[in-house]
């Protein structure tokens, strides 16, 4: 009989530990939801602009408040984008507290996708007054000049005015994930005839040229995006081509009447500084003249690739402790435009976002407001007020170009740090194996 009370004791304490288990597990699932976002958005709107070109990136910026709603670990925030606007590329970053180092949840978009997942981690757990502030890098996501309304959730507003872009050249590059860029330069975007057409291609620091380049006639399909002829132009036949130390020099053989598209790869000399926020910079320059004399009108267009943080969170909210942190910074993404299809092949007619250009003073400016950005109390800027429509209907020859413009500094939100709840949880489910277990036992022991 002692050996029969000995193996029922085993018995009941491994029920305990099981109820433990399955009821832990459910209750922890139980706490994970699926939100729509749309009506806690308290505020939106872009905060770049107001002027851009069909392929230039719109930077926009979201608040939510979530007041005392209850989030929980795993929950998944869904924030949708104005119709007229998509997703620059595949991302996904985290959302910081007011620290900046603590990781509150993680977001994902997807390149030409429509909104934003945040999922929460535990560390969002028992926080009241909860807020969430979004800066998203969009692109314009229609085909039509002027001015555009954008409907953000929540029946918040704003405008954005969209202009053709008169560039006849233009440059972008794609990091590739086997540390090489992928550089493509748009020739004759307008398609002109131009005689005693050359390209000259110079790459920039920490860039190894990888030959041979592939030339194609190409085609806009729409304002922003271009497709390539196949099979690509012939060396020898369309063009000749020479390779030096610093890139390459390329001419073609007859007059050229079509947009040509030149892609080419640089291998990246030391990859360990791909996300460290470093910036590949190539130059393309176009030279073209009538009759037989050199060219004497020229063009010229700046590429680069940077891992440069686009996309980024903040969280905060009030915590059961009363402890103040200091307002935080953001997080990051990696890589540039590639192919709509991503099959990677420059020469099999491919869909291709433009990629664009931009100036020299343009780039400045540019630069000059990132790295204001990177003040983590630094006010936001106000948004100029909307200019004009351009009244002029462009042709389908006057493509736009993509360029990243300036990245508008998010707004500051002090708080308190979030503090979790998990341990309760668990708490509650402990005691409650605890008290089968002890119910158990004591069935037991009457029983026998």
């Amino acid at each position: 009989m002692k050996k029969n009370h000995q193996v029922l004791k085993w018995l009941i304490l491994m029920v305990g530990a099981l109820v433990v288990m399955f009821v832990g597990q459910r209750t922890l699932t139980a706490q994970a939801a699926s939100i729509d976002g749309s009506s806690y958005v308290t505020s939106a709107k872009v905060t770049n602009g107001p002027d851009f070109k069909p392929g230039d990136t719109i930077y926009v910026n979201y608040h939510l408040e979530f007041g005392d709603t209850p989030l929980h670990s795993g929950d998944v925030i869904t924030v949708p984008l104005p119709d007229n606007l998509k997703s620059s590329k595949t991302d996904t970053f985290d959302i910081y507290a007011p620290d900046g180092k603590t990781v509150i949840g993680q977001a994902q978009v997807t390149k030409g996708g429509q909104s934003v997942e945040v999922t929460l981690n535990d560390k969002a757990e028992g926080m009241s007054n909860k807020n969430l502030d979004l800066t998203l890098a969009t692109k314009y996501n229609g085909n039509e000049y002027g001015e555009q309304d954008v409907n953000f959730p929540n029946n918040h507003e704003d405008e954005i005015n969209i202009v053709p872009n008169d560039a006849n050249l233009s440059k972008k590059g794609t990091l590739q994930d086997d540390n090489t860029v992928k550089w493509t330069v748009l020739v004759n975007r307008r398609e002109l005839e131009l005689k005693n057409l050359k390209v000259t291609d110079t790459i920039g620091p920490n860039q190894t040229m990888i030959k041979d380049v592939t030339v194609s006639k190409a085609y806009w399909e729409s304002n922003s995006t271009y497709k390539r002829e196949k099979p690509a132009l012939v060396e020898g036949q369309d063009y000749t081509v020479t390779y030096n130390d610093g890139g390459f020099d390329l001419a073609f053989t007859d007059t050229v009447s079509d947009m040509i598209a030149i892609d080419y790869y640089t291998k990246i000399d030391d990859p360990s500084v791909i996300n460290d926020g470093y910036v590949f910079r190539n130059e393309a320059e176009m030279s073209w003249g009538s009759g037989s004399g050199s060219g004497s009108n020229k063009e010229v267009a700046n590429g680069k690739v940077s891992t440069t943080g686009k996309n980024t969170g903040s969280g905060n909210g009030d915590s059961n402790t009363g402890t103040d942190i200091d307002e935080g910074n953001n997080g990051g993404e990696p890589g540039g435009n590639g192919d709509l299809d991503g099959d990677g092949n420059p020469d099999t007619g491919t869909v291709d976002v433009d990629g664009g250009t931009e100036t020299d003073q343009e780039q400045t400016d540019r630069e000059g407001e990132e790295n204001a950005t990177k003040q983590p109390n630094q006010p936001t800027k106000s948004k100029t007020a909307t200019k004009k429509a351009t009244q002029a209907t462009p042709t389908a020859k006057q493509a736009a170009g993509a360029q990243a413009l300036s990245q508008s500094n998010r707004r500051n939100h002090t708080g308190k740090l979030p503090q979790t709840n998990e341990a309760r949880s668990w708490a509650r489910v402990a005691g409650l194996g605890l008290l089968t277990s002890t119910v158990a036992l004591a069935a037991g022991r009457r029983f026998f």
